[in-house]
């Protein structure tokens, strides 16, 4: 496949976000007002579910910096480098100051082209090259401007797109079974253990058929329920400080506070590191399938990542890196992960926590929350209803991980020329 290469420079123009005008704050309040931050970049895309919103009179403020269907923003201060194109439901959002939105002459260079190249390993390596600074890394206008830009025919860049966006499609729609699947299990979580309402016989459940009641540390519970502190139906460990060491080009990846999204997923970033499993000092550093872990610090102050808790859901090893605690559960996984998850934990530990630029929680905070173990039946019956629901997330995980590998494969030899494109339909 024959290429040219050209600076961005000569084909697009680049666009800033703004920061919103003092006095002002997004807010999980739903309106006409989407406001887009690096945070919400995931993987090439940008997760709809989690972007928050702004009010009319800072929107008003940001009139210039609205994003359309199809365009491609990079983010540029702090974590450089995150690409996304915006969905059609995010069409008209504005966008925060830590990214550019890349406008491209598509008779040139089409938009969905550009996404995939800076994803790419040419692309990332353009991003490292024109990256300055060292304690706040920056992506300057200029550096931009001199990307290098591998581009072949517009009919050639129509066949990878069509080729890529049907793997991307595909992940897209498993997130979104995902996320229903989530917020169900958190639904029947809430019924069974929240407000006590699981069933105790066919269309009866606890409370509302004059359920027996006990107080436990200041909470009622079930009268054949218990209260045990996290680390006494859990095996918890705190993680180590890799980066004194150095890492490896290859190993374990190490897990890391962006490893964790605000779903409560493990996720995969461009910024994964590595260690020699032999370099890891002690066995109790290593994460497995089925360990849950927490992220111990958040640097926002609305402390959104602050106690997020994700399942390791493949059968491999991970190195378990600082202010990320290990939580090893004796009962129901599935169960421990819903509890960690739930609003009533995370306000806990948000109540709790520490510092003043960075918030934290210690080993301490995490250790001695308060769990509602149910008996031995109940937990049973639990397990019976949402476990089949977790291994359909835990499948719909493993596909997409297999996904990205091929799209991730798949996307160098695409545009280096190495796969015959003739067959594939425009």
């Amino acid at each position: 496949m024959d290429y040219k290469v050209v600076k961005y420079s000569e084909i697009g123009k680049i666009r800033s976000g703004k920061r919103l005008p003092k006095g002002h704050t997004v807010s999980e309040e739903i309106s006409d007002n989407k406001y887009i931050r690096v945070r919400d970049i995931n993987n090439g895309s940008i997760d709809s579910s989690i972007v928050q919103y702004i009010s009319d009179e800072a929107a008003e403020k940001l009139e210039r910096y609205r994003v359309k269907t199809r365009d491609v923003i990079i983010s540029v201060v702090g974590t450089v480098g995150a690409i996304a194109q915006i969905e059609e439901s995010l069409n008209g959002a504005y966008l925060t100051e830590n990214c550019d939105n890349l406008q491209v002459d598509e008779s040139i260079c089409l938009k969905d082209y550009l996404k995939y190249y800076l994803l790419s390993e040419d692309g990332s390596k353009e991003i490292i090259a024109n990256t300055v600074g060292s304690t706040q890394p920056k992506l300057p206008i200029y550096g931009i401007e001199n990307f290098n830009i591998k581009l072949p025919s517009i009919d050639n860049q129509k066949r990878i797109v069509r080729l890529l966006n049907s793997i991307d499609d595909k992940i897209k729609i498993n997130n979104q079974i995902n996320n229903n699947l989530y917020e169900l299990s958190q639904r029947i979580y809430n019924q069974w253990f929240v407000d006590f309402e699981y069933p105790i016989a066919l269309g009866e459940t606890y409370r509302s058929n004059g359920g027996n009641f006990i107080e436990v540390d200041g909470m009622m519970i079930p009268d054949e329920f218990k209260v045990c502190k996290l680390d006494e139906i859990c095996d918890c460990q705190n993680g180590h400080a890799f980066y004194k060491e150095g890492y490896d080009d290859s190993g374990l990846m190490v897990i890391d506070l962006g490893n964790v999204s605000l779903q409560g997923n493990f996720i995969y970033t461009n910024a994964d590191k590595y260690i020699n499993k032999d370099r890891i000092p002690n066995e109790k550093f290593i994460v497995k399938k089925n360990d849950l872990v927490m992220i111990m610090t958040d640097r926002k102050a609305t402390m959104d990542l602050l106690g997020k808790t994700a399942k390791i859901y493949e059968n491999k090893e991970f190195a378990l890196n600082q202010r990320i605690y290990r939580i090893r559960p004796t009962i129901n996984v599935n169960y421990v992960y819903s509890f960690l998850n739930s609003n009533t934990t995370l306000d806990k530990l948000k109540g709790v926590a520490l510092g003043s630029v960075q918030k934290y929680v210690n080993t301490n905070h995490i250790n001695d929350l308060k769990i509602i173990v149910p008996s031995v039946e109940i937990m049973s019956e639990y397990s019976m209803v949402v476990d089949p629901i977790f291994k359909r997330m835990e499948e719909n995980i493993l596909e997409n991980r297999n996904l990205e590998i091929i799209r991730d494969t798949l996307l160098p030899k695409l545009m280096n020329g190495e796969i015959d494109l003739d067959n594939i339909e425009i």
